[in-house]
Order: C-alpha cells, then structure tokens, then sequence
C-alpha cells in the first residue's frame, strides 16, 4: 500500500488598493478595497502588497505566521501607501473671520492636519506649524502649586484655556486647567495644583503656554475646537478655504499587531497613528516612515497615562525595527517597554517628546538583552535615548544632537535608578546637550552597572559624563563641555570599589562659582554665576545671567540688598589656587568697563565638611584662595559690602580677572583613577574613527579642537 504525501499550500500573494473592492478576489487586476477586509484573508507565508492612497483606520492583524512562513505586508514596489489615523473632514467649512473657517465636526480631536501637515492648537505664544523644535515658550514671572503670573499674557480672558508648564526643575510636564484669570495682575489660578514633588512646583521662570480657546485662534496653521457648538475652527497656513484638505483625528494605533508572531511590515507610511506591537514576537518593522504617531492634550508628570507611548511601541520577544523613521511625534519616536531580545537598528526620530512627558527619543524600559544600534536620534524635547530599569542592554553607534530643548538635568543618554547589569554604552557621537545639568551620558542617581567606552560627547553646554554609581567609563573622548567634562557626585560615603574612570581624553574646566548674597533669601542664599579657570582674563558676570541654585525656593532677585559677593570652586578638586583682581562693577547703559565703580571691601574665607579654603593673598587689588573641594563639602571666598544690604541695581554686572590652577582626581571611595587627560596619546579616548547614526556618519579620526 502506498501513501499520499499531503499537498502543501502554496502561500498567495493579496493586493489592496482604495478603489478596489473587498468582494473581489484580492489580486493584482482586482483588489480589496479596505485593510480590514484584506488582512483578514492572510495566513503563515501570505503577502499583501499596498498599492498607492490613503488607508483610514485601525487594523488589527488577528493571526500570525510562522518562523518558516512569516506573514508579510509592504508597499507595493514603487509607491508610497499611508496609514491614516485621521479623518478627513468632509463638511462645508464656512467663512468665520479674516482667514479662518468652520466647519462640523462630533468630538475633540486630539490632532489636526492641513495638507499633510501637523497644525498647532491654538496657542499663545503662537507657534511655526512642525516648528517643534523651536517652538516659543512665555516665562512665568513667579509661581506656586496653584498658579502662576506673568504680566505678558495676551490681554484677553484665558478662563478655560489649557496651560503646558514644564514647572520647577524642567524634569517633566503639566497640563492645567485655567481656572480663573487676572488680567490686571497676570494670575492664572489652575484647577489642581501642581504639586507632585517639591521640585517641581511652578517657579519664577517656568516654562509654559497656554492653548485650546477660540480667542488664541490668532496665527496661521491653528486649530481650535468648540465643545459647544461641535465645530472645528482652522486657519490654515496659507490662509485659503480648508475645504478638502483637513483630517482631524485620535492619534490611535494606525497598525496592531498585539499578540501576534512573525508578521513583517515594510515600506509603509503612516501620520497620525502608531504601530503596536504589544506583546509581539518576531515581528519585523522595516523601512516604515511615520508621522505625528502620537500626542496627548494633556499631562500630569509623571502620571501621564500610558507613562511612555512609542511611534513604535513595542513588547514581548524578539522584535525588531529596522531603518525608517519616527517624526513628529509628541511622546517617543521607538518605546520598548517590556520583554527581550529586541533590536532597534538603523532608525532616524527627530523632532519628538513634544508633549514633554516622560519619554525620550528612544525609549527603553522593563526590558533586557535588547541592542539599539545605528540610530539618529535628534530635536528632541528631554532625553535622547532613556534607559529605565532595562538590562544588559546594548547602545551602540548612534548619533545623538540637539536634545534636553525644553527640558533640564537630562542626558542625551539618560537613566537613573537601574542596575544596568553590564549594559553597554558604545561608540556613540552624543551632541549638542542643551540642559543646564545635563551630560552626554547621565548615569543619575542610583544608576549602576554600566560600561561606558569608546564614545565621543561633543559641545555640551554643562557636563560631558555624569556618574554616581559603580559603573566603568574608560576611553571616552570630551570635547567642548561648557562646564566640567566628567561629573562624579554618588552619595557621600558611597562605596565606589568597583568602578574605573580610565583612559579617557577630556580637558576639564574647574568652574568657580560666583555669587551674590541676597538679605532677603532664607534658602540657598546666593545666586550664581560661573567663571572658569582654563579660561583665565577678564570675566564679566552679568546680573541677567544669575539664577538662584537648585531651583527649589525661588524668590526675585533683588538687587538692592546685597551683603557680599563670593567665589568657592566647585567639587571635586584635590586643589585650587586661584586669585581674584579688580573687581569692579558696571554700570547700566556703558559699554566694556567704561564707567566701572572699583568695589573694595574687607575679604574672607571658610570652608566646611572636609574642604578646606585660605586667603592666600588680601588686596587691595588681588585677593588669593588655596585650599581643596572634596564630595559634601564647601569652601567660600568672598568680600563683604558696607551695610546690611547694598543696592546693586543701577549697574548691570560686574568683572574681574581670574586665573589659577586646580586639579582633579577621581579616585574617590575607591574608584580607580587611570590615565585621564586632555593630552593625544596611544590608548586614550575613544577609538576613532567611529561611524554612527543611521545616516552612516564618520566621525574623524582627527579631532576638532578640544
């Protein structure tokens, strides 16, 4: 007797096109119609090819394939499908006034869109359309939990508007209801107060605009919603009738492919919505490009729900994204919250976190084994890439700029309160850090098990490398940190043995502090500014570039009760020596030091917690300090003025020349200190040259100037 093999089905190629029809057979002549219809005929080793158009709604792939039999979805070759989580809106827009129109339209969008393009929500101050990474912010004037002033808001009623504050510290946002609004005093009393952490209450200089009225409808490219009426207001950027050319949507996900293994997505475009792959396995993302992906109205810290959301959103085993990009998007561009073994390769995110919440460009958290190489992340509004709580994860070649635009203490590499668990920080280009107290690559508090090596940090505009913990960095190469290159702050006592801070190429600045002492603060009792000691000469330290340290009670500057002004270097220092020359103030409204006021006074010193400080030279002219700065501790030199509070407020800065020397050393609590300097020389710094980013950029073997 004789058997009959079993005959295996041959997988078929579907194809979707808008005027197709899904009662049609699906193929090349004649193609289904909607997404929907045509996914629900694949199954393992099936393709369906995406013809040119618009494709409007989620789909959501049901079944999967297999590790022989993968199902496939791509563009058909040569064309350019979208996915379109917006809407388009179909009713008669009538004339409103000057260049805006109305039209219906059933529920609050959550985004707008004329001509492809993302609009602003009507907003003060009013914003370029996709100008995220520029977008103007107002400055609050003085704040608390429950509100702010700022005596330049618009001169209308901003009672029910919406306000977006990255309050206290800049570490993350709120969205507020306006409650009540003072035109004469410039208050705006919020619904809840902003009260999640004390360093994060509204502030003096918290950013912040205000949106979602009908009366801020002031600018070209903005939209505005009546819940009343139930009817969208646009102006569209070049002021003509917006018929036909507006979608409104959700932001949902465009593409889920939830629970489902072994389905590749290719070439697709997608605005609007994002892709799911929540709890996925082997599923492949490749050379997909999308658009506006997600975006929330509203924030509330560190309560934001979801507390990160990816362009792409990724969960489970084994998934991977490779190539294509993520613009635009309000929360992150790549989130991979969960699972392992993914890789994240060759993508491009720009201009996103614009929410500003919790995300970074790229995202990482809960997961482990997972690798994100050869990316450009760049214009994002906090952290370029955020590791939380992943391990024995790999970062490799990626091109990192223009990050921390509107928030501050944050890396272009960010993490903090993870045990990396060996993960590895490697041949990266960081650039470009805009935060005061931010770094290249922050390892902030808690954050431990790291392998830091081989990377370039270039033009950051206060830290190069910040770390706390029991980490390794070795052959890094800094360039161009505005304030100290490497930054080792743990906790004082911390046990360090363990950690290496090793042939890497920096120069470090050795920035003295310099401080106004103000009568009327009762917290921190200065405000500061910096000058440097690599950078000896004539410093001018204007008034306007003063803030009062660590933000957490801020009160005005008052120029008018000032006690002494003082200069202390900043730790760690194994030893200093500087002097001070001819301090002098400027007045308002000259030039140079044209009209300068010598100041003289009496000349003191102190110290504290282990530092130690001494007059090493008491004027008249030259006033000298020696001493050492260590963790925890403080030193002092300053000169008192005459009276209980001099009044500085008719000049605008002051000067004096500075120079001196200091040295700096990071063998503290057993931390190996190995070979670290400015100076080219066979195995210090990275190992150049590097190539990063997806764009596959080369990073020279010659350095630019440090």
């Amino acid at each position: 007797m004789s058997w009959a093999l079993p005959i295996c089905l041959q997988a078929a190629t579907y194809y979707v096109a808008p005027s197709g029809n899904d009662a049609g057979p699906g193929n090349l002549s004649q193609p289904f119609a909607t997404l929907p219809a045509a996914v629900g005929h694949l199954g393992p080793g099936d393709t369906l090819l995406l013809r040119q158009g618009a494709y409007y709604g989620p789909v959501h792939l049901a079944q999967s394939g297999t590790v022989s039999s993968p199902i496939t979805l791509a563009a058909y070759p040569g064309e350019t499908p979208l996915l379109d989580g917006a809407d388009p809106v179909t009713g008669v827009w009538s004339h409103y006034q000057g260049a805006i129109y109305r039209a219906p339209w059933p529920s609050q969008p959550i985004q707008v869109f004329c001509d492809g393009h993302l609009l602003n929500e009507a907003r003060w101050p009013a914003a370029e359309v996709e100008g995220l990474s520029h977008q103007p912010v107002a400055h609050a004037d003085s704040g608390s939990p429950n509100q702010i002033t700022c005596l330049d808001l618009p001169k209308v009623d901003l009672t029910g508007a919406l306000i977006q504050l990255m309050p206290g510290q800049s570490w993350c946002s709120n969205t507020r209801s306006i409650a009540s609004h003072d035109r004469h005093s410039g208050t705006l009393v919020f619904d809840l107060p902003v009260s999640e952490m004390a360093q994060l209450v509204p502030r003096r200089g918290t950013r912040f605009y205000v949106f979602g009225k009908l009366n801020l409808l002031t600018a070209p490219g903005e939209w505005y919603w009546d819940p009343q009426k139930r009817e969208l207001y646009v102006w569209a950027a070049d002021g003509a009738s917006p018929q036909g050319r507006v979608e409104a949507g959700d932001a949902v996900p465009v593409l889920s492919l939830d629970g489902q293994s072994y389905i590749t997505v290719k070439g697709l475009q997608a605005r609007g919505g994002w892709f799911s792959l929540s709890n996925s396995s082997h599923c492949v993302i490749q050379d997909c490009r999308l658009t506006a992906p997600n975006w929330t109205r509203t924030a509330n810290g560190y309560g934001t729900r979801p507390e990160t959301l990816g362009g792409i959103d990724i969960s489970g085993t084994d998934n991977q994204c490779l190539g294509g990009s993520v613009v635009f998007a309000g929360r992150s561009g790549v989130n991979v919250s969960g699972g392992s073994g993914h890789l994240v390769k060759g993508v491009t995110v720009e201009d996103c976190g614009w929410n500003w919440c919790n995300d970074g460009g790229i995202h990482v958290s809960r997961a482990d084994h997972c690798v994100i190489q050869s990316c450009t992340v760049r214009r994002v509004a906090r952290a370029g890439i955020f590791d939380y709580y992943a391990t024995t994860c790999r970062f490799l070649n990626n091109l990192v700029e223009d990050v921390s635009l509107y928030s501050e203490d944050m890396g272009n590499f960010d993490t903090w309160g993870t045990d990396g668990k060996g993960t590895e920080i490697a041949y990266n280009l960081m650039r470009h850090n805009h935060a005061m107290w931010g770094a290249g690559i922050y390892l902030d508090d808690n954050a431990k098990g790291f392998n830091v090596h081989d990377n370039v940090v270039e033009d950051s505009t206060w830290y190069g490398l910040i770390f706390k913990d029991l980490d390794i960095l070795q052959n890094n190469t800094v360039l161009q940190a505005g304030h100290t290159a490497l930054y080792c702050f743990p906790p004082v006592g911390k046990d360090l043995n363990g950690s290496k801070v090793a042939h890497n190429r920096f120069h470090e600045t050795f920035p003295v502090r310099v401080s106004l002492n103000q009568a009327s603060v009762t917290d921190y009792g200065y405000y500061e500014g910096y000058a440097y000691l690599d950078n000896p000469g004539r410093v001018e330290v204007d008034w306007d570039q003063l803030a009062q340290p660590w933000w957490s009670a801020q009160v005005p500057l008052d120029l008018t009760q000032i006690n002494s002004i003082a200069f202390a270097i900043e730790c760690l220092a194994d030893s200093f020596t500087f002097t001070v020359s001819n301090l002098r103030l400027l007045p308002k409204g000259q030039m140079g030091d044209d009209g300068a006021v010598t100041l003289t006074g009496s000349w003191y010193s102190n110290a504290g917690q282990g530092s130690t400080c001494s007059l090493s030279q008491s004027g008249p002219i030259t006033w000298g300090a020696t001493g050492k700065s260590i963790l925890g501790g403080w030193n002092t030199t300053g000169t008192s003025l005459a009276g209980s509070g001099r009044d500085l407020s008719p000049y605008r800065g002051l000067a004096f020349e500075i120079g001196g020397t200091a040295v700096r050393k990071y063998d503290l609590n057993g931390c190996i200190d190995e070979d670290n300097g400015p100076e080219p020389k066979p195995g210090r710094g990275a190992n150049l040259p590097i190539t990063v980013g997806a764009e596959g950029l080369v990073y020279p073997q010659v350095l630019p100037k440090d």
